[in-house]
Parts: C-alpha cells; structure tokens; sequence
C-alpha cells in the first residue's frame, strides 16, 4: 500500500492506549479501559477504514455506524455478530486489497492487537497513542517499539481518569 502524508491524502494511521512497557493486552482483553479514549477513538475513525484482528472485532464498540471495519482471520470464529459494514479477509494480501479499495477517500486506522501493529508500523505516517501511566504483570500482548528517531511526538493532552494519569501523544512519521 502507497500512502503519502501530504495534507488531505489518506494516511494509514495506528491507534492505541498502552500501559509504560508498551502492553496493550492479557488473555485476549485489552487492558485499557479509560472514556477519554473511547471518546477520542470515536472521534477519529468515525467515517474511515478501521483494520483490526478477530479479537480486537469482538472488543469494538458497536456505534460506529458510520465505520467501514477489515477484520482479519485465521479462525473465521465471532463472538460478536457481523454487520454490513464487516468484512473479513484470511490473508494479509486480501487484506491490502480490501484497504485499497475502500480508503480512495478515507484514512485506515489500525486499532489492535499486537499482530496488526506489526504488520503495519512501517507504513504508517501518523499514531494516536494513549500513554498510561501504569504497568501491567503479566500482559501478553505489546505496541512494538516506537523509533522516536523516526516519528515527531507531540503530547495533545494530559489528564487524570479512575486515578490513572495518562497522555494522549500523536506521532508523526518524519
């Protein structure tokens, strides 16, 4: 996928919350759970492409009516219904295909877990990252490593939410 960052070109960005070791997740469950980025999440990929893994689906909000969703999968095995606006692929040549064709106006926001970040942090230009101030034993799934050599980091916000501080940071690719 070709993406360029010039202003008002579709951009292939990755969103996330993540705790100070880069875990974003134990036992399939996400482990964030903070309104700020729930709100914040809306906000940006309402009227976009959201790529995202099985477990990830089965998270996701169900009010993003306006939302085209990529799920990818090797199991094909929902807990949650699928709607009309999912579609799922098996491999990640589909996946890219799928993405072409329905972002020639949109931005692709990946949103989780730990196999899609990777597969797509090379191509993105922008990330929205929710940085929590905690850490969490035992996660098992993790953002990779963010190369500050590589990406502009500038904090929008800071706040306190349920007694946990956090920073609301946007990278974007130098």
């Amino acid at each position: 996928m070709v993406y360029t960052n010039k202003k008002g070109d579709k951009m292939i960005i990755l969103m996330a919350s993540m705790g100070n070791n880069n875990e974003i997740g134990k036992d399939n469950e996400n482990l964030w759970s903070l309104d700020f980025h729930k709100d914040k999440f809306k906000q940006e990929v309402e009227g976009n492409v959201v790529v995202m893994g099985r477990n990830t689906f089965n998270e996701l909000p169900d009010e993003l009516d306006n939302t085209k969703k990529i799920v990818l999968s090797k199991t094909r095995k929902f807990n949650k219904q699928l709607g009309k606006d999912v579609t799922v692929v098996d491999n990640v040549l589909d996946l890219i295909k799928k993405c072409r064709q329905l972002s020639q106006k949109k931005d692709v926001y990946i949103v989780g877990g730990e196999s899609m970040f990777n597969l797509f942090m090379d191509y993105a230009q922008k990330m929205y990252i929710t940085k929590v101030d905690k850490s969490v034993e035992g996660a098992d799934a993790y953002f990779p490593e963010i190369k500050l050599q590589e990406w502009d980091e500038k904090v929008l916000n800071k706040d306190k939410e349920k007694d946990t501080n956090f920073s609301f940071v946007e990278y974007t690719k130098k």
